[in-house]
């Protein structure tokens, strides 16, 4: 709980006013997590579309790949902001932006997806 009240009060600090969202570390919901959640009002989280599973590949494969797996509501997992070893995602998601376009789908934030404001 400390770790999402640490990480929450580092987002509200950088300016971040809205509704917080949580997506779990690999995806894992651990047995009191959905209590520890609810408790703050936040709301859990998870994507369809993982495209790191595509990184190997190198990056036109990753945004080929990614862009071919989304469909209207699909969340796609990428970790853009990490160290060098994620390289692969910030330099596939101009492309992944692109191909979402050219297939008639807009990306969009979390909140937007679901609260229906676009």
């Amino acid at each position: 709980a400390r770790e999402i009240d640490d990480t929450e009060a580092q987002i509200r600090a950088a300016g971040y006013r809205g509704k917080a969202y949580f997506r779990p570390p690999y995806g894992k919901k651990l047995l009191g997590l959905p209590w520890v959640l609810k408790q703050r009002g936040m709301t859990t989280v998870m994507w369809d579309v993982d495209a790191d599973r595509f990184r190997a590949q190198g990056v036109e494969a990753m945004a080929v790949q990614t862009v071919a797996a989304a469909r209207p509501g699909s969340i796609i997992l990428l970790h853009p902001f990490c160290a060098d070893e994620c390289a692969a995602d910030r330099a596939a998601l101009p492309q992944i932006i692109d191909g979402l376009r050219a297939r008639g789908l807009e990306p969009v934030t979390v909140a937007e997806l679901l609260e229906g404001t676009r």
